[in-house]
C-alpha cells in the first residue's frame, strides 16, 4: 500500500527459530494488512505456533524481527503487546465460575471497566449464557468465551491459534460468522492459525501457507486461488477401466463410487488432454467438470512447484 500512514498489522523480517539442530521457523516474511482476516496454514508440526509465539514475544528468535504495528517486539516489547489479544490452543478457563466471573478476573487484572465485559460478550454473542458456569459450556461455547477474553481491552490485533480445533459442524459455523464480523464489528485484524484449510477458505481476506517451517505463499485468497488449477471430475461408462487408464499415463485420480476425481497440474489445457485420452480408449465420456479451486489445491499446487524447482 502507498501512504506515509500506513503501517503493517504484523511484520517479520527473515525470521527464524532453531530449536536442538533443526529450523522450527526457517526465515519468515509475513505481512499482514491491517483490518485484514489472515488464515496463517499449515499442516501439524508445519511451525505456526512456533511462529505466533515468536510474534507474541513469547519465544525469542535465533534470527530477524517481528513488528506488530511498528513496534518491535524484542525492544518495544510491552507497546507491542497492548496491541494484541490472544486465543492460544491451550486454554484456562475455571469450570466453577460462570463466563463472566471468568471475563471478570481478566479485566481487573487489566484495569479495565466493567461495560468491557458487556461489549466483549456482545461481540461473540454469548451474553445470554454468560451467567452459567463454564463447566456447563460446549466446546465451542468455551472457545467464544475465550475469544471474548482475547477482546478485553479493544486490542487492535486478535491472533487465534486453532480456534476451530474440535468443534462439531455447529460450533464452527458459529465461531466461523463471529470470527468474520470481526474486522467489521470491532477494526481488529484477525491473524487465524490452523490446519483445516477448507474451513479458513470460508473466513480469511488473506493467507499464508507454512510448510517445514518455510511461508511458501501469501497473499490476498482471490488472487492466489488462480494459481491454483482446479481437480477434475469425471464419470464415464467404466470408473475402473477410467482409473487404470489414467494411472498408466500418470495421472493423480481417486474414485468415489463411480465419480473419478483428477489432480490437474499447472496447464488448464491439460482437461482436454485427459478427455481425448479416455475417448480414444474406447470409454463413453458422461460427465467433465472442473471444480472449483481450494486452498487445498493451492496448498498442493505450490508444493509440487517448489519441489519441481528444487
Amino acid at each position: 500500500m502507498s501512504g506515509s500512514s500506513y503501517v503493517p498489522a504484523i511484520e517479520t523480517r527473515a525470521l527464524r527459530k532453531r530449536f536442538a539442530g533443526r529450523w522450527a521457523v526457517g526465515g519468515i516474511d509475513l505481512l499482514v494488512e491491517p483490518k485484514a482476516i489472515y488464515g496463517f496454514l499449515g499442516r501439524n508440526g508445519s511451525g505456526k505456533t512456533t511462529a505466533i509465539r515468536l510474534i507474541l514475544g513469547l519465544l525469542r528468535p535465533t534470527d530477524g524481527g517481528v513488528k506488530v504495528f511498528g513496534y518491535d517486539v524484542a525492544s518495544r516489547r510491552l507497546e507491542a503487546a497492548r496491541q494484541v489479544g490472544a486465543l492460544l490452543e491451550a486454554r484456562a478457563t475455571y469450570d466453577h465460575l460462570t463466563g463472566h466471573e471468568n471475563l471478570d478476573l481478566t479485566r481487573r487484572l487489566l484495569g479495565l471497566p466493567a461495560s468491557e465485559i458487556g461489549r466483549v460478550l456482545e461481540a461473540v454473542e454469548m451474553s445470554h449464557d454468560a451467567r452459567r458456569k463454564v463447566g456447563h459450556y460446549s466446546l465451542g461455547m468455551r472457545q467464544r468465551i475465550g475469544l471474548a477474553r482475547a477482546m478485553l481491552g479493544e486490542p487492535r490485533l486478535l491472533i487465534l491459534d486453532e480456534p476451530m480445533n474440535g468443534l462439531d459442524p455447529d460450533g464452527m459455523r458459529e465461531m466461523r460468522n463471529t470470527i468474520r464480523s470481526l474486522p467489521d464489528r470491532t477494526g481488529a485484524t484477525v491473524f487465524l492459525s490452523s490446519h483445516l484449510l477448507s474451513e479458513v477458505q470460508q473466513t480469511a481476506t488473506h493467507i499464508g501457507l507454512m510448510h517445514e517451517g518455510r511461508l511458501i505463499v501469501q497473499g490476498a485468497v482471490s488472487d492466489l486461488l488462480q494459481l491454483a488449477t482446479p481437480d477434475l471430475l469425471i464419470r464415464t461408462n467404466d470408473s475402473d477401466k477410467t482409473m487404470q487408464i489414467l494411472a498408466g499415463s500418470d495421472y493423480r485420480a481417486t474414485r468415489t463410487g463411480e465419480s473419478v476425481h483428477v489432480r490437474m497440474g499447472g496447464d488448464r489445457s491439460e482437461i482436454g488432454t485427459v478427455a481425448r485420452l479416455l475417448v480414444n480408449a474406447g470409454l463413453e465420456l458422461r460427465e467433465l467438470t472442473p471444480q472449483a479451486a481450494t486452498v487445498e489445491s493451492l496448498y498442493v499446487h505450490v508444493q509440487q512447484s517448489k519441489m519441481a524447482a528444487a
